[in-house]
């Protein structure tokens, strides 16, 4: 690793109530590389202070899906390198969702009306290996559409 910390945020994205998992962010690592994460987080600005939490989780995907639209992740500590691998997030919706597989590496719940950044404890235990693909996916069971963000860091 270079040291290149790279820093990926999602579009304003409209949950719907939602009956399963859908995807928010998706992260595909290159060819030939590894990243270790350094944070992940989910950012509601629900209007209805009554509304269920929102259910969130960080999870690893067999297949890509199909959609999304690209994000242009930033290099955030002035290293003169380009970012490696390829951030879709859900604002051209995934026509079909990216396949979870296996257990959640770590899943949350936030108020609709509050988000919360999920630093990895030791990210040495969070590496991306090469062609793997990570998911940041949510769960809306508050009964109504609420806006967020969603983001990723990571060094590479």
């Amino acid at each position: 690793m270079a040291g290149v910390h790279v820093y990926a945020t999602s579009q304003d994205l409209t949950l719907a109530t939602s009956a399963g998992w859908k995807t928010l962010l998706m992260y595909t690592e290159a060819a030939g590389g590894r990243s270790r994460l350094r944070s992940w987080g989910v950012y509601p600005r629900g209007t209805v202070n009554s509304d269920k939490p929102i259910q969130m989780r960080l999870i690893k995907a067999s297949a890509a899906g199909t959609g999304g639209t690209a994000v242009t992740p930033q290099v955030t500590n002035g290293v003169a390198e380009a970012a490696r691998g390829t951030f879709k997030d859900a604002t051209g919706t995934f026509s079909v969702e990216p396949t979870p597989t296996g257990q959640s590496l770590d899943q949350k719940s936030a108020h609709p009306q509050g988000g919360i950044e999920y630093p990895s404890v030791d990210p040495n235990e969070r590496m991306i290996g090469q062609n793997e693909i990570w998911l940041v996916q949510y769960q809306n069971n508050a009964g109504a559409a609420i806006v967020v963000t969603a983001d990723l860091a990571m060094e590479q």
